[in-house]
């Protein structure tokens, strides 16, 4: 089931429907009238918030992700049948498909009207969003990659696997930079996520989670500059392992989530734990700043 919450109330606004199996992701659209919603069960809804209508978009095996365009005219999902496709959101007409060798785990925005797609065969692929030709194969991942964010000046992509993170320059396909991290599942739906490796705000430096300790590298020198240390189990004071890693809109605060059923806020100059934030009865698997830079979600 959707389900829209008053923040302030923390009390159900809006019951939209359902899918048959389990929900994979769920955004809202950039004026709050729309709701794009992914699941195992092979299909992507656009609800309309006003009216509770959907409509529905199919694969053929369960949809990882999806997302909006930039104008929020197209929308970008990636599935286990091994194809990316590119959607009319007016529509729901389907408007290109992108092929890999196997299960496509996110379909994103990519700078200069381009669509990068992550795969469970390694390779992440930019490809142009009106012709779908392939502009740019990103290899060398030894593992599934999962995600992908870019620089804020789109010179510079940072693509996420289950065992490592690479930094690759977009004009040449080259990787720079390659930086250890290993992804913990805990139970959930690591595909698409960007929080597992982002970059810092002035595209210098990024922030990988590397399992029982989040690190900042830094990109030039590939050396670590930071390393967060914190997240220990109540009772016997081991390190447990970090589910999520994000930055604040200024760079300046990082939060974590983890297995030790907390999250954590540091300060990004010095790494210090500024607050723990406790309430969860079990594993916290993802933690995001709101755009106020102040409130959190758990």
């Amino acid at each position: 089931m959707l389900v829209i919450w008053d923040t302030a109330t923390g009390k159900v606004k809006e019951e939209l429907g359902s899918h048959m199996h389990e929900i994979t992701s769920a955004t809202f659209s950039a004026n709050g009238t729309l709701v794009l919603s992914a699941s195992v069960d092979q299909t992507v809804k656009i609800w309309d918030i006003a009216t509770r209508n959907a409509i529905t978009m199919f694969h053929t095996s369960a949809v990882n992700s999806a997302m909006f365009s930039a104008d929020e005219s197209l929308i970008f999902t990636g599935s286990c049948d091994k194809t990316a496709k590119i959607w009319d959101s007016a529509s729901g007409a389907c408007k290109m498909t992108i092929l890999h060798d196997m299960a496509v785990t996110c379909a994103l925005p990519a700078p200069n009207n381009c669509i990068i797609t992550c795969s469970c065969d390694k390779t992440a692929k930019i490809s142009d969003i009106a012709t779908g030709k392939c502009q740019t194969m990103l290899r060398g991942h030894s593992s599934f990659v999962c995600a992908a964010v870019f620089s804020t000046d789109g010179s510079l992509a940072l693509t996420t696997a289950l065992r490592d993170a690479k930094v690759w320059d977009l004009a040449t396909g080259e990787c720079k930079q390659t930086f250890p991290g290993r992804l913990y599942n805990f139970e959930g739906n690591i595909w698409g996520r960007n929080n597992h490796a982002v970059f810092s705000a002035d595209g210098l430096s990024v922030l990988v989670v590397n399992t029982l300790c989040p690190q900042i590298w830094d990109i030039a020198t590939g050396e670590c500059k930071l390393t967060l240390e914190g997240h220990v189990h109540s009772l016997r004071g081991l390190p447990m392992l970090t589910s999520s890693a994000m930055l604040s809109c200024d760079g300046s605060l990082i939060l974590t989530s983890s297995e030790d059923k907390t999250a954590k806020i540091w300060d990004s100059a010095t790494g210090r734990c500024m607050l723990t934030l406790r309430g969860h009865s079990n594993c916290v698997h993802f933690a995001t700043f709101f755009s106020d830079n102040v409130s959190m979600g758990t």
